[in-house]
């Protein structure tokens, strides 16, 4: 029996080369697809933690201006580990205002808050610099070039990454130091590691002073993670809708064949096959074709995997992931057979179960004593005799003609949930206000708050500055309120205020939704918190989109709170520039003026072989029609239109139901996964764009059917009629 089912099965691959080369595409593309979207899912999984291990990140990071000061610190209590101190400098760069921080690296691997090298290596001597991969990005400096900092050119080496912050790159202790001049000072940092990681934040209060400037790690795990967190939703749904599409792909393909086989399966009945022994050699003709195209699947999922794993690690600085592992592989795989065993044996039992003599009938192709409504339809719009034929065609098998429609449905939603992601970011990165920080650059300083002030003033492209302060307030229930404080201006920050308006006065608050279902309040309410033990009055005049902490934030006037309140929070400057300013230039201008005692940040910116398949096998399963055509006159170009129009008949149905149907799990799964501000930020393409999209779709349905129409252009009605 087992040699039996071995020479039908050979028998036929070789009969029908093209239809089975086809189907194992389908399955290598599937198997392909599975390995890509699995792996990309486990890459964006904790991207920091990976970076803070690979590079044995500090814990806390401190700055200061003398090295005496920085290793008192490096002995107070809880400190197990540090690293340092190192050097560190701004300076110009290229001749240019803007300028680049310098940190001094040890030519031996540091044991604490080691950069990972990224692309290149690691210096080696005088002359040389790593450069931080965003600073890198920020100014188009590319492995291999040449950079004039202050007044000594350094070779780029390499590329690197650190879990900690960083204002450009790394150097040599020697040239940090040799940059040093009579108005442009050395400092020092020092990396320390702790006991207690969860008490970092704690740690960096007791320690920070005048002159002293503390960076803990879980401030910069949150904005790392935030990024990947929004890679992530989007990965997670493009993998279900692209998992889900490649099954229907799968289905639709060997289901097809299957049922286009009925001549065969009528053959097998007719020789004493049982309808278990034919769903059986059935099920086994196309597992073997799935396990000898499946490595080629493998093959090519694994190699983009790898490259797309490390391009999606490298956008967050972190270190790739690395190649899929046997068990994703193996998984990959068992998956794709277990769908192709399902797509098979279903329509393999059914037309098993058929008798012999019945079977055979339904093998000479499809007959129905009924008109087709397709065809009807097509009568009465007035449209050519061959756009009927087509539509006809394409819709003569139901089941297979769902499965078709809903793979088609699939892809088309996925594109219509990548489109509104593009618009969303779009408009992310045109409006950092929907990020909560309406403001062209955000500075921190270990210098005298004053002397900050007075900076900002004397830069021309600056035109508002506020002082801000992140101060936790609390409810009567002991909830949390992460309120952002402003000391300057209100009206020229324009929060992004959905509901209400925004604070314009001492004692006016809006809150985000979080914070508003926390404390059971809406727009209008007043509500009563306190900070440092003392209760506070509020009136919320609005809701602000609030991206951080669940959505419980708050933004209010610094005067809204008790005059000690200002000391519960070092500030950092929110700065607002000029229309047409270069914030490059500006943060660049405000490092070199603070004397690497000003950090500078911005806000963020920023299926065809399914279709092409069951047009080939509609075609295989249509021989006679279109010998019948070709017999009373039709010319080649008509039949090719025939199948054309069988193509776009069966795209546009799948348009209009896939386009709509990705818009509503885009918006959907926005709201789930990011309830915070996730219904505020939401963004759906300009209307137009959809039209074009369905548009867009019957043409490539179009192309592909020409591409499969050739194949009926070449069936010779003598032969085809005579096997009849």
């Amino acid at each position: 029996m087992l040699a039996a089912a071995l020479r039908i099965i050979r028998a036929d691959l070789r009969a029908r080369p093209l239809n089975a080369f086809l189907t194992g595409l389908v399955v290598a593309f599937a198997v392909g697809a599975l390995v890509v979207t699995l792996h990309g899912r486990a890459t964006l999984d904790a991207p920091y933690d990976r970076l803070f291990d690979a590079t044995n990140g500090a814990h806390v990071t401190v700055v200061a201006s003398d090295t005496a000061t920085l290793r008192r610190i490096a002995g107070e209590r809880g400190v197990i580990a540090s690293e340092g101190p190192r050097p560190i400098i701004g300076v110009p760069v290229n001749g240019r205002a803007d300028g680049i921080g310098l940190i001094g690296l040890p030519r031996t691997r540091a044991r604490i808050e080691d950069p990972l090298i990224l692309e290149g290596r690691r210096i080696r001597g005088r002359g040389e610099v790593v450069l931080a991969r965003g600073w890198a990005r920020e100014h188009g400096v590319r492995l291999g070039a040449t950079i004039v900092a202050g007044d000594r050119p350094l070779k780029v080496v390499g590329i690197g990454s650190t879990a900690g912050s960083n204002d450009g790159g790394w150097a040599d202790p020697a040239d940090v130091l040799g940059l040093a001049t009579s108005d442009r000072r050395v400092r020092y940092g020092i990396a320390l590691r702790l006991a207690d990681p969860g008490a970092a934040q704690a740690f960096a209060r007791r320690v920070e002073r005048d002159g002293v400037r503390t960076l803990d790690w879980r401030t910069q795990r949150a904005q790392l993670t935030d990024d990947a967190r929004r890679l992530l939703t989007i990965l997670q749904t493009t993998t279900l809708l692209a998992l889900l599409a490649a099954g229907f792909t799968l289905a639709t393909a060997i289901s097809g064949r299957v049922l286009a086989s009925r001549r065969q399966v009528g053959l097998l009945r007719a020789i004493g096959l049982t309808p278990a022994q034919v769903t059986g050699v059935l099920v086994a003709h196309y597992l073997v074709l799935a396990a000898l195209a499946a490595p080629f699947g493998l093959a090519a999922g694994a190699v983009i995997a790898g490259r797309l794993s490390a391009a999606e690690a490298d956008s967050l600085g972190a270190p790739a992931y690395g190649a899929p592992s046997v068990a994703l592989l193996g998984g990959s795989l068992l998956i794709a057979l277990l769908v192709v065993a399902a797509a098979t044996a279903l329509p393999a039992w059914r037309a098993g179960r058929l008798p012999a003599q019945a079977a055979l009938a339904i093998g000479r192709g499809a007959t129905s004593g009924r008109a087709s409504r397709v065809a009807g339809i097509a009568r009465r719009l007035h449209l050519p005799v061959v756009v009927g034929l087509g539509a006809k065609d394409a819709f003569a098998q139901r089941g297979r003609t769902a499965l078709t429609i809903s793979s088609l449905a699939l892809a088309a939603a996925l594109v219509a949930t990548a489109m509104g992601f593009e618009a969303t970011m779009d408009r992310l990165g045109s409006d950092s206000a929907l990020r909560a920080q309406p403001y062209e650059l955000r500075v921190e300083s270990a210098l005298p708050p004053a002397q900050v002030d007075r900076l900002l003033e004397r830069t021309p492209e600056v035109t508002a500055v506020a002082r801000i302060r992140e101060i936790v307030l609390t409810a009567g229930d002991k909830t949390e309120i992460h309120a952002r404080v402003l000391d300057g201006p209100l009206a020229a920050f324009p929060y992004a205020i959905p509901d209400g308006r925004a604070a314009r006065a001492p004692g006016e608050v809006t809150l985000g939704r979080g914070a508003l279902d926390a404390l059971h309040a809406r727009v209008g309410d007043d509500v009563t918190l306190q900070v440092a033990g003392h209760p506070v009055a509020l009136h919320v005049v609005g809701r602000h989109v609030e991206p951080d902490d669940d959505g419980r934030g708050a933004v209010t006037a610094l005067a809204s709170l008790p005059p000690g309140a200002a000391k519960l929070d070092d500030p950092y400057w929110g700065v607002r520039l000029a229309k047409g300013a270069d914030p490059v230039a500006v943060a660049g201008a405000l490092r070199l003026e603070g004397n690497g005692r000003i950090a500078v940040a911005r806000p963020i910116e920023s299926l065809r072989l399914n279709l092409l398949t069951t047009l080939g096998l509609a075609i295989r399963e249509r021989e006679r029609d279109y010998a019948v055509l070709a017999s009373v006159g039709a010319t080649p170009r008509q039949v090719r239109a025939t199948v054309v129009a069988g193509g776009a008949a069966l795209a546009v149905p799948a348009a209009l139901l896939g386009l709509p149907l990705g818009a509503w799990i885009f918006m959907l799964v926005i709201g789930a996964t990011d309830p915070a501000d996730g219904p505020d930020v939401r963004t759906l393409p300009a209307w137009w764009w959809y039209p074009l999209a369905v548009a867009g779709a019957i043409v490539l349905a179009a192309a592909l059917s020409a591409l499969a129409a050739r194949g009926a252009v070449r069936i010779r009605p003598a032969p085809a009629l005579r096997a009849e």
